[in-house]
C-alpha cells in the first residue's frame, strides 16, 4: 500500500488513513483534493508505485463524503487524468468492490454524466478495452436488475459521445442487448429504445451535395441550406404552431446552427444575431396574411428571447447593429425594437424612453361598468382607450385583462360586453395582435367556441327570451352573438387558424367555414323542396326586405320561424342571391333591390354579410361579364357603404375576409385590395439564393395546398422544382429543392398526421403491420414500446427489490428511480413513429430524398438526446 514519511517523526501516512482523517475532520472535496495531490505527487517523487484508490471506493455506498472526494480527484482534474482515472475505474477497482459500491458509483455516474468527458474517454483505446471487460464481466445470470439497469444508462452515456454509428463500442452494445434480452427486460427495452433512435440519427446519408472543383462552392451551399431551413422552422413556429418563447424554443433554433452544445457568451451572441436576421427574413418573405405576425414576434416575443440568452447590453447593442446593417428597409421596425428593448432594460442609450401612458385604469368602468345598451361605442372611449396601449409592458398588462374579462363575461352570459370588448378590440389591429397573439391564438379563442356552441344548441330565440316569455330583444341577440361568430370567424382569417381541424364538432365554426349550402346535404334537399320550412321562411325573408307594399321591415315572429342558427346563416345569403337574380330577371326594380339589401347592414344582419358575400362572388361565375351587370353594381355597393361605431368595424372585418372574392370579380372599392401573391416552393429557393429578389412565401398557404394530396404534394412539388431549374445552377438548386422539400415534409407530419396514416395508425394493433401506399410495395415499420411500458417493472418478471444501502445518505446523489426516467433520456413513442410512418410512406418512390429527410430527421433526433 503506497505510503509517505511525515517530516520529522517516524509516522508513515497512508492514503487509507488521509482518507479516515479527511472524513472525520469532514474537510471540503477542494482541500481533500489538495491533500490527495500533495500525496500523489511525494509517491511519485519515492517510488514509481501508482496510488491505489480502492479504500477510497469501500464502502462509498454508506458515505456521500467518499464519492464526493472520488468526483472531486477524477472529474474535477484535467481531462487527461480524468480519462486515465476513469480507466482505472473500470479497469482496476470495479472488479474489487462490493456490489452495493459497485451499484453506488454507477449511479453516481449518472447523476454527473453532463460533468464526466466521455468524448474524450471514447477516443482512449485502453479506456474501451476497459470499460469492454468491465461490461463482459457484468453479463452474468446473477446480476442484479438495478446494476444491469445502471449499466445501460452507462451505456446510453457512451453512445451520446461516440462520433457514428461505426464505433468501438456498438459491438459491445449489441452483445449487452443480447444478453439483456435473455435476463433483464426493464433494462433491455431501455437501452434498446436508445440504440434504435441512435441507429436512425447516425444513419450515413448517401445524398451529398454537388459540389464544382472548388471546395468554396461547398461552404456557400451550406450556408444557404442553413438559412433555408431557419427560415422554414420558424415560419412553422411562429405562424403555424404559436410556440412560446422558452428554452426549449431556444434549443430548437440552436439546433440548426453549427455551434458549440455549450452555452457560451460567444454562442448567445451568434444565436442573437441568427435569429434576428431570420426574423426578417421570414417578413421579407411574408404577404399581408402573415405580415402583423411577424412584426408582432420581432417587437413583443424577441425581447422575450433577449432575456434568455442573458447578453450583456453593450453586446446586444453591438450585435443588433450588426445584424441591422444585412437587413433593407424596415426602419421603423427596427427602432421600435430598440425602444422596447430599452423599456425592458435590455439596452441603453438609445434617447428618451417615454413612460407608459395609457389608460388602462379606465378599463372596468368602460367594459365592465358602461351599459352598451345605453352607452354607444363612441360615447364609451372604448376605441381610444385601446388605442392609447403604446408599450409592451401595457401590451402584456392590458391581455391579461381582456382574458379575465373574457372568462367573466363568459361565465355570466353577458355577450353584450363582450361583443364591445372585442370590437373594441379589432378596432386597433396591432393591439388586437398584441392580445390574442400574447400566448397562442387557438387558446384565446377556445373559450369563445365553447360558448357560441352553447349558445347555439339553446337557440339564439331561447336566450332572447325575457322573465314574461317574450323575445322583444331578438334582433339585439343576433346582432350580439352574431358579431361573436363573426369575430371567431375574423380570428381564424387573420392568424390562419385550421379552426375545423382545432374544434371539429364546433358548430359556430361550421355556420362560418362550411358556409355553401352545397356542402350539407341535409340543406341543399330543403332547399330543393318548394314544402319545406326554410322555403317558407326564405319567402316571407323575401317579402319583408323587398316588397315595396311591406312597411313593418323586419319582425321578431320572422326572426323567431329561423329553426336554427345555421339555418339563418343559409337562409339570409340565398335571399340576397335570389332578389339579385330576381333583379337581373326584371322581377325587381333595382332601386327597391338596393333598399332591401340596405338591411344587411343592420346589427342583426351583419353578421350575415361575410356569408352574403362570399354567395354573390360564387354566382358571378355565370355571368359572361361582370361589367355593367347587376352583380357588380351590387357588390360594389355592398362593399363600399359607410358605415360608422361598431358596424364600422364588423364591415371592416367582412370585408378583409372577402378581400381576394371581390377583388377577383372585379370591384375595386377603396377597401378592396390585390390578393397575395400565391406561394410557390421555388419562391423561397430563388430567396435564398438572391435576397434582392422580390419573392413571398408563406408556410401557411403550403400547408393548405398539401391538404389534399398531404405527402404526395411534397412529393410532385420536388418533381416539378427540379424540372424547372434550368435558370439557377443544378449544383446549387437542386440540393436546395431537396432540403427544402425534406424539410417541409417533416413539419408538415409533426403538425398534421396524414389522414390516410391516421387511419393505418388506429386499424393496426399488430405491431408487425405494413403500410402499402402505393400498392406496388410493402414496407414493415417497427414499433417499439413507449418509455412508460419500458419502465413498467409491474408487468415485467423481472423484479427489482429495494437497494440495501440508503439513498438519502448520498446527499447530492439520488438513488435511480426505475418508474421516473430521466428527462434526457425518455424516447416517448404511442404507437409506430410518426416520422418512421411517413418515411416508409415514400421510401418506394425517392432514394435520394428519403436520404436528406433522414439527414434532417437525425439533427431532430439527436437535438432530443442532448
Amino acid at each position: 500500500m503506497s505510503s509517505i514519511s511525515i517530516p520529522s517523526t517516524d509516522v508513515e501516512l497512508t492514503l487509507e488513513q488521509l482518507v479516515n482523517v479527511s472524513l472525520k475532520k469532514n474537510y471540503t472535496p477542494s482541500a481533500f483534493g489538495k491533500l490527495f495531490r500533495e500525496f500523489k505527487h511525494r509517491v511519485a517523487a519515492n517510488s514509481d508505485e501508482e496510488v491505489d484508490l480502492q479504500c477510497l471506493l469501500t464502502n462509498c455506498a454508506q458515505s456521500p463524503q467518499k464519492l464526493r472526494y472520488v468526483h472531486e480527484i477524477l472529474v474535477e482534474s484535467d481531462f487527461t487524468g480524468a480519462v486515465d482515472g476513469l480507466t482505472a475505474l473500470f479497469g482496476k477497482y470495479m472488479v474489487r468492490i462490493g456490489e452495493n459500491d459497485e451499484l453506488a458509483i454507477l449511479i453516481w455516474l449518472s447523476q454527473i454524466s453532463g460533468k464526466v468527458p466521455w468524448k474524450q474517454a471514447i477516443d482512449s483505446p485502453e479506456f474501451v478495452a476497459q470499460l469492454t471487460s468491465f461490461v463482459k464481466g457484468s453479463m452474468q445470470p446473477q446480476t442484479s436488475p438495478k446494476k444491469a439497469l445502471m449499466i445501460a444508462k452507462l451505456m446510453v452515456q457512451v453512445l451520446k459521445s461516440c462520433p457514428g454509428p461505426d464505433n468501438s463500442c456498438t459491438s459491445l452494445v449489441q452483445q449487452y442487448l443480447e444478453y439483456l434480452e435473455k435476463h433483464h427486460d426493464t433494462a433491455y427495452r431501455y437501452l434498446n429504445s436508445f440504440f434504435q433512435s441512435y441507429n436512425l440519427s447516425t444513419m450515413q446519408k448517401d445524398y451529398t451535395m454537388p459540389a464544382q472543383e472548388q471546395t468554396g462552392r461547398v461552404s456557400r451551399n451550406i450556408i444557404k441550406v442553413s438559412r433555408l431551413k431557419k427560415i422554414v422552422w420558424l415560419a412553422h413556429q411562429i405562424t403555424v404552431a404559436f410556440s412560446p418563447v422558452s428554452e426549449t424554443f431556444l434549443q430548437g433554433f440552436k439546433s440548426l446552427l453549427n455551434l458549440s452544445s455549450v452555452a457560451t457568451s460567444t454562442t448567445n451572441v451568434s444565436i442573437a444575431f441568427e435569429l434576428t436576421v431570420s426574423l426578417f427574413d421570414g417578413l421579407a418573405l411574408s404577404t399581408y396574411r402573415t405580415q402583423h405576425i411577424w412584426k408582432h414576434f420581432i417587437v413583443s416575443k424577441l425581447p422575450e428571447v433577449f432575456k434568455l440568452l442573458t447578453i450583456s447590453q453593450q453586446n446586444l447593442r453591438d450585435t443588433l447593429t450588426n445584424a441591422f446593417e444585412t437587413i433593407k428597409d424596415y426602419d421603423e421596425l427596427k427602432q421600435k425594437l430598440m425602444k422596447i428593448l430599452a423599456e425592458c432594460e435590455l439596452v441603453a442609450d438609445v434617447g428618451d424612453v417615454l413612460p407608459a401612458q395609457d389608460d388602462l385604469a379606465r378599463f372596468q368602468a368602460v367594459f365592465e361598468d358602461a351599459n352598451p345598451e345605453f352607452v354607444s361605442l363612441e360615447e364609451s372611449g372604448a376605441c381610444e382607450l385601446v388605442s392609447s396601449v403604446s408599450t409592451l409592458a401595457s401590451e402584456r398588462r392590458l391581455a391579461q385583462l381582456v382574458t379575465d374579462a373574457v372568462t367573466r363575461f363568459v361565465q355570466e352570459d353577458d355577450h353584450a360586453r363582450l361583443k364591445r370588448l372585442l370590437v373594441a378590440l379589432t378596432s386597433v389591429p396591432h393591439v388586437l395582435d398584441g392580445v390574442v397573439l400574447h400566448k397562442n391564438p387557438y387558446i384565446f379563442v377556445q373559450p369563445l367556441v365553447t360558448y357560441l356552441d352553447a349558445s347555439i344548441d339553446r337557440g339564439f330565440a331561447q336566450d332572447a327570451m325575457d322573465v314574461d316569455g317574450d323575445s322583444s330583444n331578438l334582433q339585439d341577440m343576433h346582432a350580439n352573438l352574431g358579431a361573436l361568430l363573426l369575430f371567431v370567424a375574423y380570428c381564424g382569417f387573420r392568424y390562419s387558424l385550421d379552426l375545423k381541424r382545432e374544434h371539429a364538432s364546433s358548430e359556430a365554426v361550421r355556420i362560418m367555414a362550411d358556409w355553401d349550402p352545397l356542402l350539407d346535404t341535409t340543406l341543399m334537399e330543403q332547399l330543393q323542396d318548394p314544402q319545406s320550412s326554410i322555403n317558407a321562411v326564405m319567402s316571407d325573408w323575401v317579402a319583408s326586405l323587398f316588397d315595396t307594399n311591406n312597411t313593418d321591415g323586419v319582425s321578431d315572429e320572422l326572426l323567431k320561424k329561423s329553426a336554427s342558427v345555421r339555418e339563418y346563416y343559409v337562409a339570409i345569403p340565398c335571399v340576397v342571391g335570389q332578389a339579385v337574380r330576381a333583379c337581373q330577371l326584371g322581377m325587381i326594380q333595382f332601386d327597391d333591390l338596393v333598399s332591401g339589401l340596405e338591411y344587411c347592414h343592420q346589427p342583426f344582419l351583419l353578421p350575415t354579410f361575410l356569408n352574403v358575400l362570399r354567395h354573390l362572388t360564387a354566382l358571378t361565375w355565370t355571368e359572361s361579364s361582370l361589367e355593367g351587370s347587376v352583380f357588380g353594381q351590387v357588390l360594389e355597393k355592398l362593399a363600399g357603404a359607410e358605415l360608422a361605431g361598431e358596424l364600422r368595424v364588423l364591415h371592416g372585418m367582412v370585408l378583409e375576409m372577402a378581400n381576394d372574392d371581390l377583388f377577383n370579380c372585379g370591384i375595386r372599392s377603396s377597401p378592396v385590395k390585390p390578393p397575395a401573391p400565391a406561394t410557390r416552393l421555388d419562391a423561397l429557393i430563388a430567396f435564398v439564393i438572391d435576397s434582392d429578389a422580390s419573392q413571398t412565401f408563406e408556410l401557411v398557404e403550403v400547408y393548405k395546398n398539401a391538404a389534399g394530396q398531404q405527402l404526395d404534394f411534397f412529393y410532385h412539388e420536388l418533381g416539378r422544382l427540379l424540372q424547372e431549374q434550368a435558370q439557377y445552377q443544378p449544383s446549387l438548386f437542386e440540393p436546395l429543392s431537396y432540403e427544402l422539400v425534406a424539410t417541409l415534409m417533416i413539419n408538415y407530419a409533426s403538425w398534421y398526421a396524414p389522414e390516410t396514416l391516421q387511419k393505418w395508425m388506429v386499424a393496426s394493433t399488430d405491431s408487425a403491420a405494413i403500410y402499402n401506399r402505393t400498392g406496388r410495395a410493402k414496407v414493415k415499420i417497427e414499433q417499439y414500446p413507449a418509455e412508460d411500458e419500458m419502465n413498467d417493472s409491474n408487468d415485467s418478471n423481472d423484479k427489482i427489490g429495494d437497494m440495501t444501502f440508503d439513498a438519502n445518505l448520498f446527499g447530492f446523489i439520488e438513488e435511480a428511480k426505475l418508474d421516473e426516467p430521466e428527462p434526457q433520456e425518455q424516447f416517448e413513442q404511442h404507437g409506430p413513429d410518426l416520422f418512421q410512418a411517413n418515411i416508409a410512406a415514400i421510401a418506394q418512390e425517392s432514394s435520394t430524398l428519403v436520404a436528406t429527410v433522414l439527414k434532417n430527421l437525425a439533427v431532430r433526433y439527436t437535438h432530443d438526446r442532448e
